[in-house]
């Protein structure tokens, strides 16, 4: 039996950090910890990519980092520091990303932002991504109360702007978030690079 061909999409959604921006907490510690060996040591045991999910997960970010600092006390003075040097974790945009969101923009296609963001490091966001104007819409987690991968997330996203899931386009760096993304009926990918990320849109039609 032959499917029905997937339907076209209208929207385009873009995650932030790690698709448009070079985001990272390595970026700010490089700077606090001299020691390349204490780095890969707390990048991996403290400040992990899993560990930054749950940090977006906490109403606020100071909340987040408190329950840290308790799981790691000694590296707590580390772990606090997060707040005080935040705007060094930002790298700069992805050239190459902002170019194919250029693309998708000039085909009048709706854009759209979802992404994990606390609402406290927003105001470094809004400075450092002069990008931002491209889009229709934004859905911060910060701002609306509720974070990526849970489905929720996407759901309300979807209802607050009248998308429908099966004609979304949707693109993430973190794997988890593309998995409950695909799971309420999103068109997800995995960004990995700009070519990619091209060639995915072409292939569901948005560039070509």
């Amino acid at each position: 039996m032959n499917r029905a061909p997937a339907p076209p999409i209208t929207a385009v959604a873009f995650d932030l950090g790690g698709v448009l921006v070079d985001w990272s907490p390595r970026h700010l510690y490089r700077h606090l910890i001299a020691d390349d060996d204490e780095l890969d040591r707390f990048m991996s045991e403290v400040f992990h990519r899993e560990a930054v999910l749950t940090l977006d997960n906490h109403a606020s970010i100071h909340d987040g980092l408190a329950v840290m600092a308790a799981q790691f006390p000694n590296d707590a003075a580390l772990i606090h520091a997060y707040m005080d040097n935040w705007g060094k974790t930002i790298a700069g945009p992805i050239a190459g990303s902002v170019a194919v969101l250029e693309e998708v923009a000039a085909t009048k296609v709706p854009l759209y932002a979802f992404s994990n963001w606390a609402a406290e490091t927003w105001p470094h966001g809004l400075a450092n991504m002069p990008f931002l104007d491209r889009f229709d819409e934004l859905f911060i987690s910060g701002l609306e109360g509720v974070a990526k991968p849970q489905h929720a997330y996407f759901e309300r996203a979807l209802e607050k702007f009248g998308l429908t899931a099966e004609t979304t386009f949707f693109v993430d760096d973190h794997p988890t978030n593309v998995t409950a993304a695909t799971a309420i009926g999103l068109r997800a990918v995995q960004f990995e690079t700009a070519a990619g990320l091209r060639r995915d849109l072409a292939a569901c039609g948005v560039l070509r």
